[in-house]
C-alpha cells in the first residue's frame, strides 16, 4: 500500500466526534450503575484497591480511583468518562482510516473515514462497553490497540515504533486482555507492505513476545497465577466449542440478540449470502488493482483476528450480553463498511447506503438503551425498597433479578451497593434462589463469597417479588443466638 497524499492528520474530527457521542448517549448519564460497577465504584474507587478479585486489570480500576478522587461515586460523572472515551476511540478509528487507504482524493478519505467513525459511534451491538461503567475495560484495551496501530504509520524511527508496540500492548492488556492481540494486528497491518518502514515480521515477533512476558510478568508477581484464571479458561476448551462460538460470534457482528435460535440461525444463513455475494463483487472489482487488494486484506484481517476474543469467550445470540467483546472487532467492522462507501461510484449512492445502516443501527441502538434503562429503573427501586439492616443480626435477601435482557442489574455488587448508600454492607448477604425450597432457606451453612455463614434467629429475611421485598418466616434450621 502506498501512503495517503496527506501527510498530517486533520484533527477537526475529534471534537466533533465527541460531541456525538455525548448527544447519542445523554440520556445515559442518568442511568444508575449496574451490577460489578458498584463493585467498581466501591472497591476501586473508595477504598483505592488497585484490582478487583477475579481480575488482574489495575489500569482500568485505577479510573474508577481517578473519577471518585474528582467527583466522588456520582454514577453520571463515571458513565460520561465512558462516553468520552468511546468518542475518543471514534476519533482514533478515523485517524487509523485516513493512515492505512491507498492513495486518494484527500477530501473523499476525510469523508469515508469520518462516515466510518460516525458508524462506530451508531454500532449498537457493542454499547455493554459504554453504559455498562466496568465496560469500558474493553474500550480503554482498544484505545491503546488502536494507538499502537497508528505508531505503526507515525513519523518515527524503527526502534521507537518497536518500543511504542510493545508498550501499548502491555498497558492495553493491563486494561483488557483483549489488547495482547495488538501485536497480531500490526502484523497484518504489516504484511502488504514490507518494503515500507513500518516493522518486519522479526521486530513484530519481538514485540510480541516482549509484550506478552511484560504483562504475564506483572500479573503473577501482583496475583499469580491459578490454573482456574479466567485466561486459562478460555484457551482450555473442546475445539467443537469453539466450532460453535464462531459463526456466533461472526453473526452477532450484525445482528441483535434474539429468543427464537431457529429465526437467528436463517437470518444468519441469509445474512452469509448476502456477505458471499458482496466479497466476490468485490474481488471481481478490484483484482487489478494491489493497492485496494492490500486495504481489502488489512480491515479483512484484523476483523479475523479481532474476533478471537469473542469467538474464545462465546457471545450470547439472545440477550445483549457480553456485547462488550464485540467493541474491538466493530472498529475493523466499521473500517471495512468505510472502504466499502469508497468503492461506491455514486456519492447520491454512498451516502444513501450509509444513511440507511446509521438509522438502523440508531433503532436498535435506542432499543439496547431501553434495557438499560429498565434495568436502571428496577436496580433503583431496590435500593429504594430496602429494609433498614438488622441491629444485631443480618439482612438475607434472595431473588434479586440478575439482568434485564441482557442489562445487568444485581449479578454482582449488591453488598457494595449497600455500602455506597450509606449503609453496612457487611451484613447484607443476597442469597441465590437455588438455596430456597419453598421460599424457605432450608440449608443451615450458606456459602457466601468464599465464607460459610452459620444463618441465626437474630437475621432477617426477605425475598423481592418483583415490586417490594417480602419478609420471610424463620428459616428452617437457623441457629438459635442463644
Amino acid at each position: 500500500m502506498e501512503a495517503p497524499l496527506q501527510t498530517r492528520l486533520p484533527w477537526w474530527p475529534l471534537p466533533i466526534l465527541v460531541a456525538i457521542a455525548f448527544l447519542i448517549f445523554w440520556p445515559t448519564l442518568a442511568f444508575t450503575a449496574f451490577s460489578d460497577d458498584h463493585s467498581a465504584l466501591w472497591n476501586s474507587g473508595v477504598r483505592g484497591i488497585p484490582w478487583r478479585n477475579g481480575f488482574f486489570r489495575p489500569l482500568s480500576d485505577l479510573t474508577f480511583h481517578i473519577g471518585y478522587l474528582v467527583h466522588g461515586v456520582e454514577v453520571s460523572g463515571h458513565r460520561a468518562f465512558n462516553v468520552a472515551l468511546h468518542g475518543l476511540n471514534a476519533f482514533l478509528v478515523f485517524a487509523l482510516f485516513v493512515r492505512l487507504a491507498p492513495t486518494g482524493d484527500e477530501r473523499e478519505l476525510n469523508a469515508s473515514g469520518f462516515a466510518a467513525s460516525l458508524l462506530f459511534l451508531l454500532y449498537p451491538f457493542h454499547q455493554e462497553s459504554i453504559v455498562w461503567l466496568v465496560g469500558r475495560e474493553s474500550s480503554l484495551g482498544t484505545l491503546f490497540v488502536l494507538a499502537g496501530l497508528l505508531t505503526l504509520k507515525a513519523p518515527l524511527s524503527r526502534n521507537i515504533r518497536l518500543i511504542a508496540l510493545v508498550v501499548c500492548s502491555v498497558l492495553g492488556a493491563l486494561c483488557y486482555e483483549s489488547a495482547l492481540l495488538l501485536v497480531p494486528l500490526a502484523f497484518v497491518i504489516t504484511w502488504p507492505d514490507p518494503k515500507s518502514s513500518a516493522l518486519s515480521l522479526r521486530e513484530t515477533m519481538i514485540a510480541a513476545v516482549c509484550g506478552m512476558a511484560i504483562y504475564f510478568s506483572l500479573r503473577i508477581a501482583a496475583v499469580g497465577w491459578s490454573g482456574d484464571s479466567y485466561i486459562t479458561g478460555l484457551f482450555i476448551q473442546d475445539i467443537s466449542s469453539l466450532l460453535y462460538h464462531a459463526p456466533k460470534a461472526m453473526a452477532r457482528l450484525f445482528l441483535p440478540p434474539d429468543l427464537d435460535s431457529i429465526a437467528q440461525v436463517r437470518k444468519g444463513a441469509f445474512l452469509l449470502a448476502g456477505l458471499l455475494i458482496v466479497l466476490v463483487a468485490f474481488a471481481l472489482k478490484s483484482r487489478r488493482s494491489k493497492h485496494e487488494q492490500g486495504v481489502a486484506f488489512v480491515w479483512l484481517g484484523s476483523l479475523l483476528i479481532s474476533c478471537a476474543i469473542p469467538v474464545l469467550a462465546g457471545v450470547s445470540t439472545v440477550t445483549s450480553e457480553s456485547d462488550r467483546l464485540l467493541y474491538m472487532p466493530s472498529v475493523f467492522l466499521c473500517s471495512l463498511f468505510g472502504y466499502a462507501f469508497q468503492q461506491i461510484p455514486s456519492a447520491v449512492l454512498r451516502r444513501t447506503v450509509w444513511l440507511v445502516l446509521a438509522m438502523i443501527s440508531f433503532h436498535f441502538l435506542r432499543l439496547n438503551h431501553a434495557g438499560w434503562e429498565q434495568a436502571s429503573v428496577t436496580t433503583q427501586r431496590i435500593m429504594e425498597q430496602l429494609p433498614e439492616v438488622p441491629a444485631q443480626g443480618r439482612l438475607f435477601v434472595t431473588d434479586l433479578p440478575d439482568n434485564y435482557q441482557g442489562a445487568f442489574v444485581f449479578r454482582n455488587g449488591f453488598p457494595e451497593a449497600v455500602h455506597l448508600a450509606n449503609k453496612d454492607g457487611g451484613r447484607v448477604v443476597d442469597v441465590h434462589s437455588r438455596d430456597l425450597v419453598n421460599g424457605v432457606i432450608t440449608a443451615q451453612d450458606l456459602h457466601f463469597r468464599g465464607s460459610v455463614l452459620h444463618p441465626d434467629t437474630s437475621d432477617r429475611w426477605y425475598r423481592w417479588n418483583g415490586a417490594g421485598f417480602h419478609a420471610l418466616d424463620t428459616p428452617v434450621g437457623t441457629r438459635s443466638t442463644q
